[in-house]
């Protein structure tokens, strides 16, 4: 984030993708196993290590086109691939500039990844879903 003022900026800046996680079995049932994630070809970029969480909250890389990240579910790993824009964004004078995301496609490995859905392309600071995967 860069500013031209001094003032404190109040709001939250980043833009995350958010990843919700389901059962594929039940009727938008969330995921309950615990999940690690963390960036493909990069093991130590730990994001979520054994979180009994049903969402996921990463970062995308500006100055690239596409990220991928590893999500093991238990003890079997898949490998999510997101393609997407990057646009310069003015937030407002205390807080800057910072990055807004469009998803362009997604591809999955389907070790236990049954399907992911694309829910809102456009990724700012919204807290929306993003992305629905399910097991």
């Amino acid at each position: 984030m860069i500013s031209c003022s001094s003032e404190g900026c109040d709001i939250q800046t980043d833009a995350n993708l958010k990843i919700t996680l389901f059962e594929s079995d039940a009727e938008l049932q969330q995921l309950t196993d615990s999940v690690t994630v963390f960036g493909s070809g990069m093991p130590d970029s730990l994001i979520y290590d054994m979180a009994t969480t049903d969402d996921l909250l990463v970062q995308l890389d500006a100055s690239l086109n596409s990220c991928s990240f590893v999500i093991i579910n238990g003890t079997i790993a898949d490998t999510l691939k997101i393609d997407y824009d990057s646009q310069y964004h003015f937030i407002s004078k205390p807080c800057g500039y910072a990055y807004y995301y469009s998803i362009k496609s997604v591809s999955f490995t389907r070790n236990r990844i049954d399907n992911v859905l694309i829910i809102d392309r456009e990724i700012n600071f919204n807290d929306k879903e993003n992305l629905r995967t399910f097991y």
